[in-house]
């Protein structure tokens, strides 16, 4: 395995971890994100290499997702 592949697969680990930690399906996040479901299902798989675009989309979905904390 070649370090594109196994970068994949750590980064779709940790999307598909976030995504549970926040109570989110992956048709909520790709609701939220404009994503497909596809794609998250492929990301999370380490079955794609995301774009930056498709990082911050799922990274602005995932931390608009967060409870926030009291101050």
């Amino acid at each position: 395995m070649d370090t594109i592949e196994k970068t994949s697969e750590r980064i779709g680990r940790e999307y598909r971890e976030r995504r549970k930690a926040v109570g989110l399906t992956q048709v909520e996040l790709a609701a939220r994100s404009g994503i497909t479901e596809f794609t998250i299902c492929n990301l999370e798989r380490g079955q794609a290499s995301p774009t930056l675009g498709t990082l911050k989309a799922l990274h602005d979905a995932l931390t608009d997702a967060e409870p926030k904390r009291a101050a």
